[in-house]
This record gives C-alpha cells, sequence and structure tokens, in this order.
C-alpha cells in the first residue's frame, strides 16, 4: 500500500530476512521474545532517494520527511 502512495517507500527495496548480524535489533527481539511473526521496522536513508522516473537521486528536505509521515499514516489508516 505505502509503495503505491508515496514515492518514498520502494517496497522492491525492502529485505525481509532475519540475518545473524541484526540478532540485536528491535524487530527480532519482539519476533524472538513474544514470537510475533510478522514485526516490521521502517528504515531510512538521511541522504535521498531513487526518482523512479529519471532516475536520479534526489536529497531529502524537512518537507520530504513531514511528506513521508504523512503518506505513512495513511497507508496505516487504509
Amino acid at each position: 500500500m505505502l509503495d503505491k502512495i508515496s514515492p518514498y517507500f520502494n517496497y522492491a527495496g525492502c529485505k525481509f530476512g532475519n540475518e545473524k548480524y541484526k540478532k540485536n535489533c528491535a524487530r527480532l527481539g519482539i519476533f524472538r521474545d513474544f514470537e510475533l511473526d510478522n514485526s516490521y521496522t521502517i528504515e531510512s536513508s538521511c541522504w535521498g532517494y531513487t526518482e523512479p522516473e529519471t532516475d536520479a537521486t534526489v536529497q531529502f528536505k524537512e518537507l520530504d520527511f513531514i511528506k513521508f509521515g504523512r503518506d505513512l499514516a495513511e497507508g496505516i489508516a487504509r
């Protein structure tokens, strides 16, 4: 859903593995301690994103983070 409404999120770039080097991250802690199979985190770049139409890298500005927060809330609501 978020991939469809936000230019800041790229589902194809997501990873859903439980790599050993991430054993102490919060997501895997929730999975391990509470046996919650579907626990996700959203990680972001503080630098920028690749614009799909032009393949250009666009540097984030404060307004971009605000817009992504709005998109995330809309995606959760849907």
